[in-house]
C-alpha cells in the first residue's frame, strides 16, 4: 500500500478486494489519527455467522467490534508513548450506519439466542480519556471496556470473557 502525503499529514487508501478490507487512515502532524473503515460485511463478505437476521436490513459482527477497539487502544497506546502522545489521551471511535442492524457474532462456533438490533438513530460514539500510564499498562483491558459499553447500547451485555475470548481468537489469527 502507498504512502500518501499532504501538507499536515500521512496516510493510506486501502482497497483490498480479496478480503473485502477498505479503509483509509490519516496521521495528522497535531499528533492526531483518523481512521475510516468499512463493515466488512457491506461488501459481500459472507462467512458462517454472518446471515442477516429476519427482520434487519444489514449486520456488524461482534468479531469487527472487538477487532475495532482493540487495534484502536493497542494504537493509542503507542501513540502515547510517541512524541504524538500526551498526558490524558482521548479516545474517540464512532460506529455509523447502524440503522438497521443486527449485531450477530460473526465467528464459527459463537451464536446468540436472538440477534440484537442497533440502538435508534445512525451512530454510536465512543469516547474516553486514559492517563498515559493507564492507557500504556492495559490497552487490552481498556479495549474490552469499551467493547462492554458498546454492546449494552445493542441490548447485549456479555461476561468481560466472553469478550476477551473473541479478542484473543483474533490476534492469534
Amino acid at each position: 500500500t502507498k504512502l500518501l502525503r499532504g501538507n499536515d499529514w500521512i496516510g493510506t487508501d486501502i482497497n483490498d478486494e480479496p478480503v473485502n478490507c477498505y479503509e483509509t487512515w490519516r496521521f495528522l502532524t497535531t499528533g492526531e489519527f483518523a481512521q475510516l473503515e468499512s463493515i466488512t460485511t457491506d461488501w459481500g463478505r459472507t462467512f458462517v455467522g454472518s446471515e442477516i437476521p429476519d427482520g434487519f436490513t444489514s449486520i456488524i459482527t461482534v468479531w469487527q467490534v472487538v477487532a475495532l477497539m482493540t487495534e484502536t487502544h493497542e494504537l493509542a497506546a503507542r501513540l502515547a508513548l510517541s512524541a504524538a502522545g500526551a498526558d490524558p489521551m482521548r479516545v474517540e471511535i464512532r460506529l455509523n450506519a447502524l440503522d438497521g442492524r443486527a449485531l450477530v457474532p460473526g465467528l464459527p462456533g459463537r451464536a446468540f439466542m436472538l440477534p440484537f438490533r442497533a440502538p435508534e438513530g445512525e451512530s454510536v460514539n465512543y469516547v474516553a480519556t486514559y492517563s498515559r500510564d493507564d492507557l500504556v499498562a492495559a490497552p487490552q483491558v481498556l479495549a474490552v471496556s469499551a467493547c462492554e459499553e458498546f454492546f449494552a447500547r445493542f441490548g447485549w451485555q456479555p461476561q468481560r470473557w466472553e469478550i476477551e475470548a473473541q479478542q484473543n481468537q483474533i490476534q492469534r489469527g
